[in-house]
């Protein structure tokens, strides 16, 4: 990211900063209604998210671990012999951090434009089936909505 110093014209490479980066980031979409519409119009909104898969693999072994002690005490519950009921835990207590030992930065990001009424034609819920039905939603969105 960079500061624009003419509007509309990017910073050159040596002036943009590295706001986050991660080898295993992922970037997925949500639907956002618009504000002062009908439930049918709305926009995808974007959001990016980095993560690191050994923090998962950390997390899912003590994770393992604490389902297995939960399953031992309602056996227990039910009847089990409790001398004979096995509790895990890490040997280590270093164990309990791993699953937040490996940051990749920046975790969570949505950076988008803003979509309002007054950024699109209004259309009914007929008129959008009719559209679908044609095939010519490109034109219409070309003309204006006219």
């Amino acid at each position: 990211m960079g500061e624009e110093k003419i509007p509309g014209v990017a910073a050159p490479p040596e002036r943009m900063s590295v706001l986050g980066s991660s080898e295993f980031g992922s970037t997925f979409f949500s639907r956002e209604r618009i504000e002062g519409l009908p439930r049918f119009h709305v926009r995808m909104k974007r959001h990016s998210r980095n993560w690191d898969p050994r923090n998962f693999g950390a997390g899912l072994h003590l994770l393992e671990m604490s389902i297995a002690n939960v399953v031992a005490y309602a056996r227990g519950l039910n009847g089990a012999d409790w001398t004979q009921l096995q509790l895990h835990w890490p040997s280590e207590q270093e164990a309990f951090d791993l699953p937040w030992a490996h940051h990749p930065g920046v975790l969570s990001m949505t950076m988008d434009s803003i979509v309002g009424r007054d950024h699109i034609v209004p259309l009914t819920q007929a008129q959008i089936l009719e559209i679908y039905t044609r095939g010519d939603g490109e034109k219409r969105v070309e003309e204006g909505g006219q």
